[in-house]
């Protein structure tokens, strides 16, 4: 079997500190640990299995070394979708944050086995997979959060968490 990866934002730790504390709290409401299994964080793609990951790790270096930090703006409550079983904290779409996924996919369709489609909706999940019919919306505890590196995420068997592999900085603003 390939190993698949995921390119994540994770936030510093100031900031994952604050909004791993509200998941907890959101998870052990609604009895799930789901997204406990995972570090906090915004996906870029969907895990792709890659091909010469050497090489598509180098690309990526390369890229980050071009792109400028961009600050993200997150919504000043969290969201309760209980049609989808979820709740989180939406990212404001902007056109820089965009055009940054769309390369970021045209970099990972050069080395993927399969290419996987996803509708890009900038979000940190909080709770999902569970009935959260009974969440209010509560208070974001973050402001806005500084995206100045990417996350490199490796999940070794089908069924496994992704865990980090590595943090790569872009280009300071």
């Amino acid at each position: 079997m390939s190993l698949s990866y995921q390119i994540f934002f994770v936030p510093h730790l100031k900031d994952r500190k604050k909004l791993s504390a509200l998941r907890q709290k959101l998870c052990k409401q609604c009895k799930s640990n789901a997204a406990l299994q995972y570090p906090v964080h915004m996906s870029f793609i969907l895990g792709a299995k890659i091909r010469d990951y050497n090489k598509f790790e180098k690309d990526i270096k390369k890229f980050c070394k071009n792109q400028k930090q961009q600050t993200l703006i997150t919504s000043k409550l969290t969201t309760v979708l209980p049609r989808r079983n979820w709740s989180g904290i939406n990212i404001k779409h902007t056109k820089e944050l965009d055009l940054f996924r769309k390369k970021i996919r045209n970099l990972i369709s050069k080395y993927s086995l399969e290419r996987k489609p996803m509708r890009f909706i900038p979000h940190i999940t909080l709770v999902f997979r569970t009935d959260v019919s009974k969440l209010k919306k509560i208070k974001n505890p973050v402001n806005d959060l500084l995206m100045d590196r990417l996350t490199i995420a490796k999940k070794e068997k089908d069924g496994m968490p992704y865990r980090i592999l590595k943090h790569i900085k872009l280009k300071k603003l």
